[in-house]
């Protein structure tokens, strides 16, 4: 991961220096989905993967070398990028919808559904409902998560960016780590701002994304 973000960051440092000091306009979607399909490629490719990881954390914890103790020294980078994608991936979970096949006649609540039927259900609208999680279910509101997930609605079944039960994603531990790494090095290279020419208008698909791109001003961020 740390590898598949080097060009990225080797990227945005150049657009800063071709743009100057007060900083850099990029269209961020584009490059976070390259990263992505680096840090899925590179290491499916590898043989002796899990031996390769074992000493690589080794050598994150041993090593006098800075660049090698990134994990270490970005403790907080690291825990900060969980718990905000926590809350964010609520209004923008990475899938709009699950589909689930009866394979039996069964009842959901005062619905009758028959064997065979397909019940999809739509993540975003299950995110937002106010009977789950209030009045304000569709404003951004990071404190509601202050004593987790089970705290955080009515039902927490409810919150599932990821599906939930043994039929949950089974790249969510890669994807979140994934995350935790990727922000914690451009949140501790750079500062960043939204562009005022974003347009905001989240495309559902598959998978739910920007509908026009995420462009954001990005500086580098100044170490006191």
């Amino acid at each position: 991961m740390l590898e598949s973000a080097e060009p990225l960051l080797r990227k945005w440092e150049a657009c800063i220096e071709a743009q100057g000091d007060l900083g850099a306009e990029i269209r961020v979607d584009d490059d976070l989905r390259a990263v992505s399909a680096d840090c899925l490629e590179t290491p499916l490719l590898k043989k002796d993967l899990l031996q390769m990881i074992l000493e690589e954390a080794m050598d994150n914890f041993t090593s006098k070398d800075e660049s090698k103790n990134f994990i270490v020294d970005n403790c907080k980078n690291i825990y900060f990028a969980g718990h905000e994608s926590t809350k964010a991936m609520r209004l923008f979970p990475p899938a709009a919808f699950v589909s689930r096949e009866a394979l039996e006649r069964t009842q959901i609540g005062h619905v009758d559904v028959p064997k065979g039927v397909c019940i999809w259900s739509l993540i975003p609208t299950l995110h937002r409902d106010p009977d789950i999680w209030g009045p304000d279910a569709h404003k951004f509101r990071p404190e509601r998560f202050v004593n987790g997930v089970t705290k955080a609605c009515k039902a927490p079944q409810a919150y599932v960016p990821f599906g939930v039960g043994a039929r949950s994603c089974l790249g969510r531990n890669f994807a979140m780590a994934q995350l935790k790494v990727i922000i914690s090095l451009i949140t501790s290279k750079f500062s960043y701002s939204l562009s005022p020419n974003y347009q905001h208008s989240p495309a559902y698909r598959m998978v739910v994304q920007p509908g026009h791109g995420v462009n954001i001003i990005i500086q580098k961020f100044q170490q006191k």
